[in-house]
């Protein structure tokens, strides 16, 4: 059976206008050079401001380092694999903050108090009562002084200075259709989790977080999060 066109419907001009739409809503040369461009100077202040902030924290971190030498042995770095841009993964750097085999049996530690495991369970973290986590470690977690090796990742291009938090790559699975978006984007230092609970907030409410921060990413917002983390990092707001 032979399909039968409308010839009065037919206008090849209205074809080669849909067409000549669709080349024109591509980018053109220069706006994409303007991206680029964009991105580039992005990338420049970062390497710059994480120089800078690593030299001024130096003495900081050289202090920090003794200390933690001082109080239990092992590594004064940590350095475990996150989840960064499109899912890549990086090693990512933090003052140790725990004891050195990290590996304290918690299921023993939830036998004997029922109720930390259902924090657990319900933060995917112990906020008060961590038995692995040093007598130096508490004080650096509250202050999140344990993050500053992190300038070293944002020096190599791994994480930027705002963005979600990095992932681990165990939570990838948790993270459902979250995913995808989340991971579209570097990890950062600090960002819309951090200045809105941080670890008071539940696994989930975290991924609606970093879901809105990167939908509605604007220069406004990145100046509204920097402004915030001032106050809830002396404050130490769901800092634990």
């Amino acid at each position: 059976m032979i399909e039968k066109t409308d010839n009065a419907a037919y206008s090849p001009a209205a074809g080669l206008s849909d067409r000549c739409k669709t080349i024109q809503d591509l980018p053109s040369p220069g706006e994409t050079t303007g991206f680029k461009s964009m991105a580039i100077a992005g990338r420049i202040i970062e390497i710059l401001f994480s120089l800078i902030l690593l030299l001024l924290f130096l003495p900081l971190m050289l202090l920090i380092a003794a200390i933690i030498r001082w109080d239990s042995p092992g590594n004064v770095i940590f350095a475990a694999p996150r989840l960064g841009l499109r899912g890549k993964e990086f090693t990512c750097y933090k003052f140790r903050s725990m004891y050195g085999s990290n590996e304290v049996p918690l299921q023993d530690y939830f036998t004997a108090n029922p109720a930390w495991e259902c924090e657990w369970l319900h933060y995917a973290k112990l906020k008060n009562q961590d038995p692995r986590i040093t007598r130096s470690g508490r004080w650096l977690r509250k202050s999140s002084l344990d993050e500053l090796p992190q300038l070293i990742n944002i020096l190599k291009g791994d994480m930027s200075f705002i963005g979600p938090r990095p992932y681990m790559p165990r939570e990838r699975p948790t993270m459902g259709p979250y995913a995808d978006v989340i991971l579209s984007i570097k990890p950062g230092l600090t960002g819309l989790w951090q200045v809105s609970g941080r670890s008071d907030l539940n696994f989930q409410q975290r991924l609606v977080l970093d879901n809105y921060y990167v939908k509605k990413h604007s220069i406004m917002l990145d100046i509204i999060i920097l402004i915030k983390t001032i106050p809830a990092v002396i404050l130490c707001k769901g800092a634990y």
